[in-house]
Formats: structure tokens, sequence, C-alpha cells
């Protein structure tokens, strides 16, 4: 399972702890894990303000030749399928339906309650269980979610925050200008920090990577243009991580000293 020139002894250990748990326990060493999932989302549906993203249903009928053909979706009904079949037992994807929190917002409030998710995005906070949960967590969060129901009850003006997207870079130019790349290594003298609103039309000199996806949004040698600025800025107003930076916090943002023409 584990091979590697430098192992971590700790890792090693642990994963050989649950292999002998399994071993002896079986199937029952899941029994209180997936039984606090399922006291999660009996409460859910008990509080319709937040839902839980489900996988979605292999709905099928016979079309007019024999073949099976996907279910048509009804028009107008907003749904909370997933784009998979299938899900981890363990995680629970929830939202919150009245659209007044993003799923950064959520998560912070979450954490100030003393629950912690695993990772959440502009929509979406990921909530991760485990062989060693009970009911008694499940019971606690769903008590959080009830005083950020009414610490945040829904209104007419939903969360900005909750369209920023962190994957959905570029909605409206699907391809960005080529990016001069080197195998020299970036020379931090050839460098200086800058506030990141004044970096439009500067060359970045370090990757700057959303979390999650953890896909890139900027390149070292990639021009900043006024789309990527302000895709950066939305992303940090709604409380984004961010990969890769010197700012964890990108206020500032590193580019090249010599500037370019967009």
């Amino acid at each position: 399972m584990v091979q590697s020139s430098s192992p971590s002894y700790p890792v090693m250990a642990s994963l050989d702890l649950a292999r002998r748990l399994l071993h002896t326990r079986r199937a029952d060493a899941f029994t209180a894990g997936l039984a606090a999932v399922k006291t999660l989302r009996r409460g859910l549906a008990e509080l319709p303000r937040f839902a839980a993203l489900r996988p979605k249903a292999p709905q099928r009928h016979t079309g007019g030749g024999g073949a099976e053909t996907s279910a048509p979706r009804v028009s107008g009904r907003r749904s909370t399928d997933a784009a998979y079949s299938t899900q981890d037992p363990f995680k629970v994807v929830i939202y919150d339906a009245a659209g007044v929190l993003s799923g950064f917002e959520l998560q912070a409030q979450l954490e100030r309650k003393g629950c912690v998710p695993e990772m959440s995005d502009e929509r979406h906070v990921v909530l991760l269980f485990s062989l060693g949960s009970r009911a008694e967590d499940a019971v606690s969060l769903l008590a959080a979610l009830r005083e950020i129901d009414r610490e945040y009850p829904p209104g007419p003006f939903p969360s900005a925050s909750a369209h920023v997207s962190t994957w959905n870079n570029f909605e409206r130019s699907p391809l960005s200008a080529p990016v001069q790349f080197s195998l020299r290594p970036v020379r931090e003298e050839e460098t200086e920090r800058i506030k990141l609103e004044e970096s439009e039309g500067r060359v970045a000199a370090e990757m700057v990577i959303p979390y999650p996806p953890g896909i890139p949004l900027l390149y070292p040698g990639e021009v900043i243009t006024g789309e990527i600025s302000y895709r950066l800025r939305s992303l940090v107003e709604a409380g984004a991580k961010f990969q890769s930076v010197s700012d964890p916090i990108l206020q500032t943002i590193k580019v090249y000293i010599t500037q370019v023409e967009v």
C-alpha cells in the first residue's frame, strides 16, 4: 500500500492501526460513523434552510426504439443533484438554500461554533465524518446550523460572494493570452510586491491557486488583465483560500519590476 524512499512512520503506523481496526471489528467499525451521517441527514430534512447535495439518481426510461434514455429535467425546477452518481458515505455537502451565506461564509460561521468542515467553495461546504464520529457530533452540528439560521435570516438580497466561482474563472474569456514561461527561476531582485488592486497590466511573478479546486488562476510570466485582477479581488472578498502565494490573504501580489502594456 505504501512505498517511498523516505516513508513517514507516523502515517505508516496509523495505516497499520486502521487495518487492525477493520480486521478485528469488520463492518461494525463503520456503524457509529454512518449512524452520525444518518442523524445529520435526518436533521437537515427538518431544517429546510440548509440543503444537502445528493448524488444524481440514475433515472431512465425506455425510448421509442427500446433504448434507454435519460429522463428529462423538469424546466424551471432548481436541482440539488450533484454531477456524480456515487458519493463517499462519510461526506455530506451542504449549502445555504436561501442564498444568504456563501460556502466560505457558512464555513466561517460553523468554525466559530466549534464545527470545522473539511473545505468549502463559493457555494458549498464539505462535512467529513469518520469511523470516530458519533451521533452527538451530528447533533452539535445541527444545533450550530439552527443558530446560524437565527443569526442570518433569509432576506431579499443574497450574498454576492455566492456567485463568485473558484473554478469557473473565465465565463467570458475561455482562453487566456499566451504565457511567457522561462526555465530560469524567478529572482527576488527582479520582483516587487504591490497591492492587488494595482496589479492590472503587470506581469505576475508567482502562481496564484484558489483552493478548492487547486487549479492555477495565474502563472508566473502571465499578464494580469483587468478581468483576472477583478476575479482575484472578488475571490479575496468572498473569503477564498489560496495556495502558492507569498501573501496568504492576497492583499498583495508579487510581480516583475518591468511593467508591460496589456
